[in-house]
């Protein structure tokens, strides 16, 4: 099994969009951040089965 590093950028603890690699959430965080303040990028694993 490999260890799938993604990331979820949260409002107030409640995610705003599915778990992404760490580019596409610093990108997504970026132009959420012109609407919304204290926003939060949380670290999740994702277990991947390797066929």
């Amino acid at each position: 099994m490999v260890m799938n590093l993604l990331f979820i950028v949260c409002y107030n603890g409640k995610p705003m969009c599915p778990p992404l690699p760490k580019l596409a959430a610093s990108e997504k965080m970026q132009k959420l951040s012109l609407f919304f303040s204290n926003l939060e990028l949380i670290e999740v694993q994702q277990e991947k089965v390797a066929n």
